[in-house]
């Protein structure tokens, strides 16, 4: 079955994916829902972006790959 958004358009904008960003460098004790309700508050994001989008915008690159290697190198 096709993926019914294949077309739609992202809700995290590049403006938006780079505040997620900075808030997380600069405020490192928010949380993803914390972060998200003040860039709603600021209209910096839609009120439609749901905070696992945000969430998922604040994870640093590769980091479930790290976490599945690091485990399988645990082996014995």
């Amino acid at each position: 079955m096709p993926r019914c958004d294949k077309d739609a358009g992202r809700v995290i904008t590049p403006e938006a994916e780079q505040e997620i960003h900075r808030m997380k460098r600069e405020y490192q004790r928010l949380n993803g829902t914390q972060i998200h309700a003040r860039l709603v508050q600021k209209a910096s994001l839609a009120a439609d972006a749901s905070v696992a989008s945000t969430l998922r915008e604040g994870q640093p690159a590769g980091l479930i790959q790290h976490q599945k290697h690091k485990i399988s190198d645990n082996k014995n």
